[in-house]
Protein backbone atom coordinates (compact mmCIF):
# COMPACT_ATOMS: atom_id res chain seq x y z
CA UNK A 1 0.00 0.00 0.00
CA UNK A 2 1.54 3.33 -0.92
CA UNK A 3 1.33 6.50 1.38
CA UNK A 4 -2.03 8.07 -0.46
CA UNK A 5 -3.85 4.72 -0.29
CA UNK A 6 -2.89 4.63 3.58
CA UNK A 7 -4.22 7.83 4.04
CA UNK A 8 -7.21 7.72 1.86
CA UNK A 9 -7.80 4.68 3.93
CA UNK A 10 -8.24 6.36 7.30
CA UNK A 11 -11.19 7.57 8.51
CA UNK A 12 -11.40 11.55 9.32
CA UNK A 13 -10.83 11.16 12.85
CA UNK A 14 -7.66 8.52 12.25
CA UNK A 15 -6.40 11.48 9.67
CA UNK A 16 -6.31 13.59 12.62
CA UNK A 17 -4.78 11.56 14.97
CA UNK A 18 -2.30 10.51 12.16
CA UNK A 19 -1.47 13.91 11.30
CA UNK A 20 -0.85 14.80 15.47
CA UNK A 21 1.27 12.19 15.66
CA UNK A 22 3.43 12.89 12.39
CA UNK A 23 3.73 16.46 13.58
CA UNK A 24 1.36 18.10 10.81
CA UNK A 25 -2.06 18.48 10.05
CA UNK A 26 -4.74 16.53 7.95
CA UNK A 27 -4.79 19.74 5.76
CA UNK A 28 -1.27 19.77 4.90
CA UNK A 29 -1.02 16.27 4.09
CA UNK A 30 -4.16 16.11 2.05
CA UNK A 31 -3.18 19.55 -0.05
CA UNK A 32 -0.02 18.64 -0.39
CA UNK A 33 1.00 15.20 0.03
CA UNK A 34 -1.34 13.09 -0.87
CA UNK A 35 -1.99 14.87 -4.32
CA UNK A 36 -0.91 13.05 -7.67
CA UNK A 37 1.23 13.94 -7.86
CA UNK A 38 2.08 15.55 -4.44
CA UNK A 39 2.73 19.20 -4.52
CA UNK A 40 5.82 18.76 -2.29
CA UNK A 41 8.65 16.94 -1.51
CA UNK A 42 8.73 16.63 2.76
CA UNK A 43 12.18 16.83 4.32
CA UNK A 44 13.78 13.46 5.41
CA UNK A 45 12.91 14.40 9.33
CA UNK A 46 9.46 15.28 7.92
CA UNK A 47 9.13 11.65 6.37
CA UNK A 48 10.65 10.13 9.70
CA UNK A 49 7.51 11.19 11.41
CA UNK A 50 5.30 10.65 8.73
CA UNK A 51 6.53 6.84 8.74
CA UNK A 52 6.55 6.27 12.37
CA UNK A 53 3.18 7.40 12.71
CA UNK A 54 1.66 5.09 10.34
CA UNK A 55 3.23 2.26 13.37
CA UNK A 56 5.04 -0.09 10.69
CA UNK A 57 2.37 0.11 8.04
CA UNK A 58 4.60 1.97 5.80
CA UNK A 59 8.47 2.38 6.17
CA UNK A 60 10.63 4.96 5.54
CA UNK A 61 11.93 3.38 2.57
CA UNK A 62 8.37 3.01 1.34
CA UNK A 63 7.60 6.44 2.21
CA UNK A 64 10.87 7.64 0.47
CA UNK A 65 10.54 5.78 -2.79
CA UNK A 66 6.84 7.16 -3.01
CA UNK A 67 8.39 10.83 -2.46
CA UNK A 68 10.98 10.11 -4.96
CA UNK A 69 8.83 8.78 -7.57
CA UNK A 70 6.42 11.97 -7.35
CA UNK A 71 9.48 14.29 -7.62
CA UNK A 72 10.52 12.61 -10.86
CA UNK A 73 7.14 12.64 -12.23
CA UNK A 74 6.63 16.21 -11.88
Amino acid sequence: MNFRDYYLSLEPEEREAYADRAGTTPAYIYCHLIRTPPTRVPTIKKIKRLADATSGDITFEALVEYFASAAQAS
